[in-house]
């Protein structure tokens, strides 16, 4: 994958926040998700059709949902993408 590749698959997994695009569109059937926070403190483990039910909950409780890509670096085959959210809160 070229270095503008892997930006552009960087910015496609924000923008789903964002959009109507689905986890299952963007990650492998195999995606696990290494950094969700745990209630109970530290990290728990998401694979995709838990990942799927976290967005779907951001979109019934969000509206107006923007994603701004404030810049992006790649170094091998790691990309940085630093990022803003600006959601209107609307229900749950």
């Amino acid at each position: 994958m070229s270095p503008d590749e892997e930006k552009g698959l960087s910015r496609r997994s924000l923008g789903m926040w964002s959009s109507t695009n689905k986890p299952e569109e963007i990650f492998a059937a195999s995606y696990i998700n290494h950094q969700e926070p745990n209630a109970e403190g530290g990290v728990k483990f998401v694979g995709l059709e838990g990942w799927k039910e976290i967005v779907l909950d951001n979109h019934r409780a969000f509206s107006s949902f923007r994603v701004r890509v404030l810049r992006q670096s790649v170094e091998d085959e790691l990309v940085a993408t630093r990022w803003q959210f600006s959601p209107t809160h609307t229900s749950i």
